[in-house]
């Protein structure tokens, strides 16, 4: 009997099954839904995996298999995932507390800390991301950063530095939560090992294919290694608060300066943008992130000990897409301000908002970034739907609940535990990509017809003079 339920040869047969698809879905290039759908398949086939791997584990997975309504499962899944992430980003607070209170105790510093961190790193790699899936030229406005490219050599090599990054984050989880000393020691080295591996990889493919590496890219990571360590020092004197709002404001000032001050004339028009998106939009995405991040979170509380807590999702999806909608108008206001500064079009908004009119799949990166603020909604409503296993009758539950008490009796218990398992929590989204399919094809003119007034809003914004106010 192995009492980590034979993760090992789980985690072997997933990594091998999820590079053979994704291959295959890189090789024949299928529609978007089909990588989402089969993305979000292999996620939670991982979950399952992981959630297999421990006694206690088990017997909650079990347990809510054979008895638990959907109230029950949902509080137990939120109280556990939510707690976790509270105790490490937010301030104290009781579940008794009501809403505006416990927004509150959630929008600190910690948070606004991953919101910017997850706000430099998004962007980047959804245009990486894109390249790899799709090979198309990856752009920033009109400046091309990733030329089209076949799969081999060049998206295949960037997918094996990604692939060895990964296997260095679950190497190192894996190692930390180990009973023995010594390889809990190691823990950090085999992360370090992993970048070493990247680098060294990413190194020897550029000199034997002359892959071009952008020199801004360094001296990017100067800079924000030289802010860290200007957080770091206040943060010992006991002033996180300061610090973050002293880099907030340096970051607003030098990019309120660089546009007025330097000869943008003298930049290329296409590479204008960049500026844009290293500079500017991480930092707007993160002050809308946080905020989202925080009615998430506050609202996954305030869910516990409700009786109806996907009203809770509901109103959460509701504030997520007013954020949404003044993230939009916020980057159109910032984009329009900074043009002005500069006297040259940093980007120029017609020209895009025309672009995305004719060829809306040439932005794909822009709507996803936009996007980021809508994620945190989608994982509680991915929580919210894995509850809905509660609602399934409990004659069709309880196989996988025996399924799952005999994983760690052998390889093949287990693997048909972590798949079965996978498959309970699957048909939720399928059924929720029903229903959206259902609402789009009764509603979805006047959804269109609400977007287009948006974007009429958008192009109202960007014609008026709003840095003369």
């Amino acid at each position: 009997m192995n009492e980590q339920g034979h993760i090992g040869t789980n985690l072997a047969i997933w990594g091998v099954v999820t590079a053979s698809a994704v291959a295959s879905l890189l090789a024949f290039g299928p529609h978007w839904a089909v990588w989402a759908a089969s993305l979000a398949a292999f996620a939670l086939w991982l979950f399952a995996i992981l959630g297999l791997s421990d006694g206690p584990s088990r017997a909650f997975l079990a347990g809510t298999l054979k008895k638990s309504s959907y109230t029950q499962i949902y509080t137990t899944l939120t109280r556990r995932n939510v707690m976790w992430v509270w105790r490490r980003l937010c301030d104290e607070a009781s579940d008794r507390d009501g809403w505006p209170t416990l927004f509150r105790a959630a929008l600190t510093w910690r948070l606004y800390d991953k919101a910017l961190l997850i706000a430099v790193a998004y962007p980047v790699l959804l245009l990486v991301g894109q390249w790899i899936v799709t090979g198309a030229e990856g752009r920033v406005g009109s400046f091309v950063v990733l030329p089209a490219a076949p799969f081999w050599p060049d998206r295949a090599a960037t997918l094996v530095v990604f692939g060895i990054l990964i296997l260095g984050f679950v190497a190192r989880t894996l190692a930390a939560a180990s009973r023995h000393r010594v390889v809990r020691q190691a823990a950090d080295w085999l992360l370090i090992l992993a970048f070493a591996a990247a680098f060294a990889f990413a190194v020897a493919f550029a000199a034997a294919f002359a892959v071009a590496v952008a020199v801004a890219g360094a001296v990017g990571f100067a800079v924000a290694v030289a802010a860290l360590a200007a957080v770091e020092w206040l943060d010992l004197r006991g002033k996180p608060i300061l610090a973050r709002w002293l880099v907030t404001g340096a970051v607003v000032l030098s990019v309120v300066l660089l546009a007025r001050v330097l000869d943008w004339s003298a930049v290329p028009e296409d590479r204008r943008s960049l500026f844009l998106f290293l500079a500017v939009f991480p930092l707007i995405n993160a002050l809308f992130d946080v905020l989202s991040y925080a009615v998430t979170l506050s609202l996954l509380r305030r869910g516990l000990r409700s009786g109806l807590p996907f009203l809770w999702g509901l109103l959460d999806l509701a504030i997520a897409c007013v954020l949404f909608l003044a993230l939009g108008v916020t980057l159109v206001a910032a984009i329009d301000g900074l043009n002005r500064l500069a006297g040259v079009p940093l980007l120029d908004l017609g020209a895009l908002f025309a672009g995305i009119r004719e060829t809306p799949g040439a932005h794909v990166w822009l709507y996803l970034m936009l996007f980021s603020t809508i994620v945190p909604t989608a994982l509680h409503f991915l929580v919210s739907l894995l509850g809905l296993q509660g609602v399934w009758p409990r004659a069709l539950r309880r196989p996988v609940a025996v399924l799952i008490d005999r994983a760690p009796d052998s390889p093949l218990e287990a693997v048909r535990a972590a798949l079965a398992l996978g498959l309970i929590w699957a048909i939720p989204l399928i059924l929720l990509g029903a229903a959206l399919w259902g609402l789009w094809a009764l509603g979805g003119g006047m959804v269109s017809t609400a977007l287009a007034r948006y974007f009429d809003v958008l192009l109202w914004i960007a014609a008026e003079p709003l840095a003369a106010f």
